[in-house]
């Protein structure tokens, strides 16, 4: 659109008309203005030709449409530009935190991340959220790599045994076979001296070969009544090993061998159990068991 002065040789009878050509029917309409109106965008008067937008007056330089915001897509005038430091432009109104919506100062402090602006406040949590999440992710990356080592190892290893004493994959053929586990040849010693067996005589031991002479003594079992070592036929309460006579009632101290109940933890025979009123008891028949093969003989 080309811009004219309206001469004073045209007649007052078709000035309206050659300025309606001129003005069109466009939302922003540039025309000719009183040199008294004011630039809407500087507040400095316009001399000369002016455009009008809006229902405002600006000068030509005051209006430029060359930025659209980031937020809106609306055109942005010159004097309404926020620009971010990443080269986002806002209109003011738009230029608010994308977390809170917060209204930001362009000259203030903010934090812009992927385009977004946020303010210090939320800029903050989500750093702290991306590092969290990163983290994460590097650990289940872990994860998943360390797994698929494992099961590479497990198909490459698949069905290959391992020594009982050191755990490694047996891959010679010079393996021993004892009580059902393999060992390797310089893995089968005694698991104390580490010497070789003479005449192949061991015990296994918690898995492992040891001479006779140096198997490990098994800790002696004490009755939890008197104190004194379990050597025979003995009586289990809750983990607890007793004599056969020495599971008694802690109120009347009768033996309940046979047959005893469980009150807040404590030993009750069957009568003094019923005294305790309104509790929940737990009623067993009385068992011994034999050291030798672990049997239950229940009374």
């Amino acid at each position: 659109m080309s811009y004219e002065w309206v001469s004073e040789r045209f007649k007052e009878d078709n000035v309206e008309e050659v300025m309606g050509d001129m003005i069109g029917s466009q939302e922003i309409q540039e025309r000719r203005v009183n040199s008294t109106k004011v630039c809407d965008g500087c507040n400095r008067k316009i001399f000369g030709e002016g455009i009008k937008y809006e229902g405002k007056i600006y000068h030509k330089k005051c209006v430029n449409f060359d930025f659209t915001c980031s937020i809106c897509n609306g055109k942005i005038l010159s004097h309404q530009l926020v620009q971010s430091e990443s080269g986002a432009c806002f209109h003011p109104l738009c230029f608010k935190c994308s977390v809170c919506t917060k209204k930001l100062n362009a000259g203030g402090k903010y934090t812009e991340r992927n385009g977004r602006v946020m303010c210090v406040t939320c800029g903050s949590q989500v750093r702290t959220q991306i590092k969290r999440t990163n983290y994460q992710q590097v650990m289940q990356q872990r994860e998943k790599d360390q797994e698929r080592v494992d099961q590479i190892n497990r198909n490459r290893n698949r069905g290959k045994e391992r020594c009982a004493a050191c755990g490694e994959i047996i891959v010679d053929q010079q393996a021993i076979k004892a009580l059902g586990k393999l060992f390797h040849g310089k893995c089968f010693v005694c698991g104390r001296c580490g010497m070789k067996f003479e005449n192949n005589k061991f015990q296994m031991v918690n898995g492992l070969p040891y001479h006779p002479r140096c198997c490990p003594k098994r800790a002696k079992e004490r009755c939890q009544g008197c104190g004194d070592e379990i050597t025979g036929l003995y009586v289990k309460v809750q983990n607890s090993l007793y004599h056969k006579d020495c599971v008694r009632c802690t109120d009347c101290n009768k033996p309940v061998a046979t047959g005893y109940a469980m009150v807040n933890g404590q030993i009750k025979c069957p009568d003094c159990a019923v005294v305790v009123k309104l509790r929940r008891t737990e009623f067993r028949r009385g068992f011994v068991v034999d050291p030798k093969t672990g049997r239950k003989i229940y009374k």
